[in-house]
């Protein structure tokens, strides 16, 4: 069996149960979890991705709708498997963060070509 990242893929209905459990294993508390469910039923979620990994989901972001400024979108939440924060798993070196916790390589890249903002890392 190969393991590695698999392409990532937008999330749908059918994967919100998978990205709450992931948002509830990668913080401390299930304040992201909440939030994400509340920007989907306020209309506020404008893309959602999701990352299988080696038949998990490693990571998951969303770009969702500021308040203020009008038209404005914020990069978040953000999340990856707790295992796989600071290296964890992967063979990969650290090069991001996310709230405070090391991203493994590959990760931080597909988060930043995912966001539109190119693999710099």
């Amino acid at each position: 069996m190969v393991v590695g990242p698999d392409f990532s893929t937008s999330v749908n209905e059918e994967h919100y149960e998978e990205v709450d459990r992931l948002l509830k294993s990668a913080f401390p508390t299930d304040a992201e979890a909440r939030l994400v469910r509340q920007l989907r039923a306020d209309g506020d979620m404008i893309f959602e991705s999701r990352k299988p990994w080696d038949g998990k989901v490693g990571g998951y972001l969303a770009l969702s709708r500021m308040s203020a400024p009008e038209g404005w979108a914020c990069l978040a939440p953000m999340a990856v498997r707790p295992e796989w924060q600071g290296g964890g798993a992967q063979p990969e070196h650290v090069c991001g963060r996310t709230k405070g916790r090391h991203v493994p390589r590959t990760l931080a890249v597909w988060l930043a070509n995912a966001a539109g903002v190119g693999s710099h890392l």
